[in-house]
Order: C-alpha cells, then sequence, then structure tokens
C-alpha cells in the first residue's frame, strides 16, 4: 500500500475556515483507493493517526508532505511511533554535487507539476477505482488560477487532492515508474491533452 498525507497549514482547531489534514491510502499495483482521512488535528495527532492507517494497511509506505507542518508529523512518526515505512525522496543536492535522500514528499515547482499529471491521468484512466466524494467535490473546484496553475478556486479547499498527487507520485516511485532524479521538469498538462504516462514517468501528448 501507498499512503499520500498532506498536513494542515494551519494550526487553529475547530473552525470551518481552517485546513483539514488529509491523507489516502491506495492499492500499490492498482492505484485503487482502499481507505481515506480528512480531519482537523493538530500534526503530532495527524502523525499517530497515520501511523495507526498504515499498520491497520499491513504498514504501508507513508509519504508525507514536508512543507509546513509535515516535519513535525514526520518526527511523530519516526520518534514517537517508531515507523519505518516512511515514503525517502532522492533529489539532487546541486551544492554538494551527489544525490540526497530524505524523509517526506517535497513540493517544489519542480514535483508538483510530475505530481498533479499523474493523479489527473489516473483519474482519467480509471475513475472507476476513485471512490471518495469528499475528492469528488474538491476535484470539481480544483481550476488553474490566471498564471495557470491548478488549486483550489476561491475560499475551497483541496486538501484530499493534495494528499492524492502525493499518493500517486510515491506508488510510481514505489513500482520504479518514476525516477525524480532523471525526470525532467513538466508543466501541467490538460486532461484532454495526457495519453499515457510512461513506465520512465514521461507525459505522451497528443
Amino acid at each position: 500500500r501507498s499512503i499520500g498525507a498532506d498536513p494542515a497549514t494551519g494550526r487553529q482547531l475547530g473552525t470551518d475556515d481552517t485546513d483539514r489534514s488529509a491523507a489516502v491510502v491506495l492499492d500499490l499495483e492498482t492505484g485503487e483507493e482502499m481507505a481515506a482521512y480528512r480531519s482537523i488535528v493538530r500534526p503530532e495527532e495527524f502523525g499517530l493517526d497515520l501511523a495507526d492507517l498504515g499498520r491497520y494497511f499491513n504498514m504501508a509506505t507513508i509519504a508525507v508532505e514536508r512543507t509546513g507542518d509535515g516535519g513535525s508529523v514526520i518526527l511523530t512518526l519516526v520518534n514517537d511511533c517508531r515507523y519505518t515505512a516512511i515514503y525517502k525522496h532522492r533529489d539532487w543536492w546541486k551544492r554538494e554535487r551527489k544525490v540526497v535522500e530524505f524523509e517526506g514528499f517535497p513540493t517544489t515547482t519542480k514535483t508538483r507539476p510530475i505530481a498533479v499529471n499523474f493523479l489527473n491521468a489516473f483519474v482519467c484512466e480509471h475513475p472507476e477505482l476513485v471512490w471518495d466524494e469528499q475528492f469528488i467535490d474538491e476535484a470539481l473546484v480544483f481550476v488553474r488560477d490566471e498564471k495557470g496553475i491548478p488549486k483550489a478556486s476561491g475560499n475551497n479547499h483541496d486538501d484530499t487532492v493534495s494528499a492524492r498527487w502525493i499518493a500517486h507520485a510515491a506508488r510510481r516511485l514505489l513500482l520504479g515508474w518514476w525516477d525524480p532524479i532523471t525526470a525532467k521538469r513538466e508543466e501541467y498538462l490538460e486532461a484532454g491533452r495526457i495519453v499515457n504516462i510512461s513506465s520512465a514517468g514521461t507525459a505522451a501528448v497528443s
């Protein structure tokens, strides 16, 4: 199993205006959604819940978004939960001229377009494997802003969308279908232009 986790960026609890921490469990072989999580909890509590979720699904690999409170979630998983199946991202460290490996998924201008395209392609090709109605609701308001960058419109949330692009990126890496070191930076593609994602992780467009 592969779990994608998007920690909430806000610290407020109990209001309708704050982000939710979200996670999704994917079957590693098929990509089918096995479970979904969305709640307003502190980062440390989110880490505890993720550990329980991962253990329930046979020590699933957990990929946590690193920015914001992601570091606190990862520390909770490692130190408090002693959870060992944590996604490690490989990247090129230009300063030291070597490949480094670190826990968590980095959402950057390089990785985000690729991960969003992975999710886009999967939803287009296998809608029958998507079960979470909350994700469908958020996906319907996940649009391009004035700069062409996909994001939630208005005051809507994209927590479950973020958790899924992380999960699908982690799944492809675990299956050996994507190498962050060799993959070139990709731009966001429209759903109608995506034909296939090759085993090397490069989008083929019409």
